[in-house]
């Protein structure tokens, strides 16, 4: 039924898609005509339905999200959105609609990566175009979606001129802002390896050629999002980053863009680079446009180093010898606690200012190593 309705014509969509972004209209206009056709319902009917009983559009929506995970074997992501897009549609006539999902904890599984995942996660990788794009989103902390609509005419000074660092301006298709990520040596490698496979399979590249394809029914298209969000996915079970029963994709690209931003913060570039990186909101008043790009070059190549998968091996080498350090220290304490400090209470208990005096000590000593170790680790981090 509801193929055959023009959703842009209609009234109630119109009206709902009115304050929405181009991005958002593509994704709730195809998130309403897929459950209209699941349900077999035009938009009128959807709202007459949840008017008359909501628990029938909740159960609707719970049978729709399951039939998206299990049946199409779409990404979490996916579902959830094309869920959330129908409970706007609701919210905005006045219905709302209310569903249980993931708890927070599940979501806080997500962590950022750190240079030895990543390091992993990329040698697990089987096609040079996926190595090229862990490494750009971990490089750079853009987003999926806006990698995959930058152009080579984005990288190509980098990849010609044999650049060390290049800046990438880009525009957020979420909240069209303006922002400026970089990347680096090892991005840079990776992608002219890319480049010259494209070559040597007798595609002809131009500038506005798009940086990362793939190929569909025999012609070479912009990679898609959902292609690289499984791909990450196989990556991320090969290298045991993952377990294989899991539906929730906790290594994907958004553990990638966190590992960007965790340790750029941890390595003290200046907040507002990297939420310039981000493309986040400007939270500082413009102060975006206060650097040059002299500026934003020279505070990437100071952590650089901590970025590369390359040069990360020392330091993930170095966090593992501290942490080996680190359980030789305390076992000390525990031995001194034993030997040490349990005879000496013995022949003071009477003296209670003797034995605080005693706990204290050991208590600063055990508080003191932890601080210092941890201190060094987040910074080789």
């Amino acid at each position: 039924m509801s193929n055959k309705i023009n959703l842009k014509e209609n009234e109630l969509v119109d009206e709902w898609l009115s304050e929405h972004t181009k991005g958002t209209i593509k994704v709730y206009i195809a998130a309403l005509k897929q459950f209209l056709a699941f349900n077999k319902l035009t938009p009128e009917t959807l709202l007459e339905l949840a008017q008359e009983n909501g628990k029938k559009v909740r159960t609707k929506l719970n049978l729709f999200y399951k039939h998206q995970t299990e049946v199409r074997k779409k990404s979490w992501n996916c579902a959830r959105s094309y869920e959330n897009a129908i409970k706007s549609f609701y919210r905005y006539h006045e219905a709302p609609i209310k569903t249980k999902r993931r708890s927070k904890a599940i979501l806080n599984e997500r962590k950022p990566l750190r240079q030895k995942e990543v390091k992993k996660l990329i040698e697990y990788t089987r096609t040079v175009r996926d190595k090229a794009l862990y490494c750009v989103a971990f490089q750079s902390g853009m987003s999926i979606i806006d990698i995959l609509t930058l152009n080579y005419g984005d990288v190509q000074d980098a990849l010609e001129n044999e650049q060390n660092y290049h800046i990438i301006s880009y525009i957020r298709i979420k909240g069209t802002l303006n922002a400026k990520a970089l990347i680096g040596r090892d991005s840079i490698t990776l992608l002219n390896e890319y480049m010259a496979f494209r070559k040597r399979k007798g595609e002809h590249i131009e500038e506005n050629s798009p940086l990362f394809v793939g190929e569909h029914n025999g012609n070479i298209k912009r990679l898609m999002q959902g292609v690289a969000q499984r791909n990450i996915k196989e990556s991320a079970i090969k290298a045991g980053l993952l377990k294989h029963t899991t539906k929730f994709n906790t290594v994907g690209f958004h553990a990638l863009r966190s590992g960007f931003a965790s340790i750029a913060k941890i390595n003290g570039m200046p907040v507002s680079q990297i939420e310039l990186a981000l493309g986040h909101s400007d939270p500082y008043e413009r102060a975006y446009d206060k650097f040059k790009d002299s500026e934003l070059l020279k505070n990437y190549q100071e952590i650089e180093e901590a970025l590369s998968i390359s040069e990360g091996a020392k330091y993930n080498n170095r966090i593992e010898e501290l942490e080996v350090e680190n359980e030789k220290l305390l076992k000390r304490i525990e031995i001194l606690e034993t030997h040490m400090y349990k005879p000496i209470t013995e022949k003071i208990t009477d003296d209670k200012d003797a034995i605080e005096s005693h706990e204290k000590l050991i208590e600063l000593i055990k508080k003191a190593i932890k601080d210092e170790m941890n201190a060094a680790t987040k910074h080789l981090e």
